[in-house]
């Protein structure tokens, strides 16, 4: 859910809830992200990616939360 991913971000990032309620509100549906281990801290690598809805066919169905 975008709640949990933007609590996972914002907690990798070191940022409090004002930057972490901002983040759950860029989330798109079906959007993928990732954590990577980078100098023993998780560090974002990817967000909010959406490459199997980036065809012009399917840009309607970019959405968010």
């Amino acid at each position: 859910s975008g709640g949990l991913i933007s609590l996972a971000m914002a907690q990798a990032m070191g940022v409090g809830i004002p930057a972490m309620a901002r983040l759950a509100l860029a989330i798109m549906h079906t959007s993928m992200h990732r954590l990577f281990p980078i100098g023993g801290h998780w560090s974002p690598v990817l967000f909010n990616a959406v490459p199997h809805l980036d065809r012009p066919d399917r840009r309607l169905a970019q959405t968010h939360m």
